[in-house]
């Protein structure tokens, strides 16, 4: 009896250790995610996605990198962020292993091999702006939620070997969405480049779908 009492009493000392700081138990989720998935956390944090007060809680996520500076594993080809629109909705953002991460070098660095965890970031932007390396340049997207959507406030895509060098539309001014901006479903792609592809969402960190 007395040591199910104090299981019992660890139990509800853990529970409310995590409802008091929730950053702690999203880091540790991330954690588990990124070891069972064979991945390195690249960065993570907090950013004002909609705009709002309430900040969302994101990482980035890379691959475990070989002597070869390629995949360990020929399985693993992609990166992902997670980010939190809310509590117990989280989308999964999956993208090429090689593409440059959202501040990446505030964490670990693009090798994959950096030691321990990046620090976690409070950050005022209000958008996610993700880059993929191409031949001549490369595409960008600047990620955000409305409505509890991702959606692309702008994209550009730079090429040395064009006139003009730099392609950009932007969907919103100041934030606010001109029109519609362009929900982020399936594959997406910025100048014929497939720069992300939005996996899903799922209701917890544990349950994200495979990327």
């Amino acid at each position: 009896m007395r040591r199910l009492a104090i299981c019992l009493a660890l139990e509800a000392w853990c529970a409310t250790a995590a409802a008091e700081d929730p950053d702690a138990t999203f880091r540790a989720q991330i954690e588990a995610l990124a070891r069972a998935r064979h991945r390195v956390v690249l960065s993570w944090g907090t950013v004002r996605l909609d705009e709002k007060e309430q900040p969302h809680r994101f990482a980035a996520l890379g691959v475990e990198l070989g002597a070869d500076n390629g995949p360990a594993r020929a399985a693993d080809t992609t990166g992902a962020y997670i980010v939190e629109a809310e509590p117990g909705k989280l989308w999964l953002i999956a993208y090429p292993w090689d593409a440059t991460s959202f501040h990446v070098s505030d964490g670990e660095g693009p090798d994959g091999r950096g030691a321990g965890h990046p620090p976690w970031l409070d950050l005022p932007e209000v958008a996610i702006w993700h880059g993929l390396n191409h031949n001549h340049g490369k595409a960008y997207v600047w990620i955000a939620l409305r409505g509890g959507q991702l959606v692309a406030l702008a994209d550009e895509d730079t090429n040395v070997r064009r006139e003009p060098e730099s392609i950009r539309h932007d969907f919103a001014t100041d934030g606010v969405c001109k029109k519609p901006c362009p929900t982020l479903v399936g594959t997406y792609k910025v100048n014929g480049y497939q720069v992300l592809r939005v996996v899903g969402w799922a209701r917890s960190v544990q349950a994200v779908p495979a990327f």
